[in-house]
Formats: C-alpha cells, structure tokens, sequence
C-alpha cells in the first residue's frame, strides 16, 4: 500500500509540473526550484544523454539512449528539467543546458529518420517540444510536433554505443510499451 501511495504522489507531482501555468516561449523557464523528472523505459533503465554513442551526421554529439540504471544524483544526464511552453507542452532541459528534440536524418543508417538529440538551445521551436499525454496504466506518451511518438527503440541505430536508442516513429503508444514512460519525479 505504501508504495501504491508513493507512485500516485509521483505521478501527481509529474501531472502538476506538466500541466500548470506555463512561461512564455521567449523566456521559457521554471520557478526558482525546476521541477527535474526522469524516464523510465518499459526495460526498467532510463533515458539518458549520451554523448558520442551514436554515429551522427552533424557535429551533435549528445543523443538519446536507455541505458543507465538509476537517475541518481552521479548521473545526472539521465534527468531533465521540465519546461512548461504552453499549450500543454514541455520541453526537456538536459543537464548541458540544451533540450531533446526531434532530429530528422540526423543518425547515420538509422532506422527511422527521426531519432531524439540533445541539441537544441531554444525551446520554442516546434521540434522540441512534446506533448505529455497520461495513459491509462500511468505512464506517458510523449507526442511530438509530427503527431509521432518518442519510443526505445532496440537495435535502431547501427553501432551504436548502447542498443537503445529513443526514436520518434511510433503512430500510437496503445499497445506498444516501448513508446510509454514512467515519468518519476526528482526531488531535491
């Protein structure tokens, strides 16, 4: 019952960050203490920046993998700080200070042409931006501007570092676990 209890008070703080009143796009910022979350595939590992574990097109280096065992405090690249940009939507605030987004053709020989990348500084911009949507078993869908879905997706990105990688090709997370997060809260 106890840890019943604990996940609805998570799940609760999650809906709260996400849903409130949002900045403006211009200035998109949190209160003075931001509200952290991390993601947690249906592997049970995290989502998490990676840098240099994917082969890239361009000179970004951090992307998207699910690797790493816990979100502690000695690996803070696998939390994100929410960023409420209106309408519903938040972006990620990675640990370097730049937001995931959808990168179009950005993984050499990846499987779909949309792979999520850390390396957008404005969170304005459409790419970047997610809607979360609540699920019946209380993970999240996380929709981007395409209508697509943010998805581990195994063994997507040859050579890659890790075999998960996160991708945004999924149509609808009803019935695909790998396109549903458990978004867990970081407290200070």
């Amino acid at each position: 019952m106890k840890k019943f209890i604990q996940t609805m008070l998570a799940v609760m703080l999650v809906v709260v960050a996400c849903f409130s009143t949002s900045v403006s796009p211009a200035n998109a910022q949190v209160n003075s203490s931001p509200e952290k979350v991390a993601l947690q595939a249906d592997t049970g590992k995290w989502l998490s920046r990676c840098r240099n574990c994917q082969r890239v097109v361009n000179v970004n280096p951090d992307t998207a993998t699910v690797h790493i065992n816990k979100p502690t405090s000695d690996n803070p690249y696998a939390q994100f700080e929410v960023v409420k940009v209106g309408n519903g939507k938040i972006a990620l605030k990675a640990d370097t200070g730049k937001y995931l987004a959808r990168c179009n053709g950005c993984i050499v020989g990846g499987a779909y042409p949309d792979f999520v990348t850390i390396h957008v500084t404005d969170p304005s911009v459409p790419y970047a931006q997610f809607t979360p949507e609540l699920l019946d078993n209380g993970k999240y869908a996380l929709k981007a501007d395409t209508g697509k879905y943010v998805a581990r997706c195994n063994g997507c990105s040859p050579g890659a570092a890790y075999p998960d990688t996160v991708t945004v090709h999924v149509d609808s997370p009803q019935g695909n676990s790998f396109a549903q997060w458990n978004i867990i809260p970081i407290l200070p």
